[in-house]
């Protein structure tokens, strides 16, 4: 895979960007996390979503009020995916393709949101 899918987040009634939400081109998108352009994409939906001001001034995504939302979410997803690859699966489990095709799914992602969170997200000034 060329990048990690992330879904799962969407922008409820009641949150504080509920009203905003028509300047998002979907209230629960997908994101293909590959590169700093797809961190702004999230960044983006993430800033609508929690009623941060869409302009800023440096022309970022990445301000420093969005950052602690986009840590959050890229370390909840490391962690969730840790956890899958450190669950044991027996020998003879592994050994069917599947499963051993799936693994490699999960730590094809995992090394996707990794290199997001230190590369575009813990490294910005």
């Amino acid at each position: 895979n060329d990048c990690a899918l992330l879904d799962g987040l969407f922008i409820r009634r009641n949150d504080p960007g509920a009203k905003s939400a028509h300047l998002l081109r979907s209230r629960t998108p997908t994101f293909c996390i590959r590169d700093l352009a797809s961190i702004e994409e999230l960044a983006h939906f993430l800033r609508i979503k929690h009623g941060l001001s869409a302009e800023n001034s440096s022309g970022s995504n990445l301000d420093d009020d969005v950052r602690p939302l986009l840590i959050e979410v890229l370390e909840g997803r490391v962690a969730r995916l840790m956890e899958a690859t450190s669950n044991g699966v027996n020998k003879e489990t592994f050994a069917l393709p599947r499963v051993h095709f799936m693994k490699q799914m999960v730590k094809n992602d995992l090394m996707h949101f990794q290199h997001a969170l230190k590369t575009h997200v813990l490294v910005q000034n």
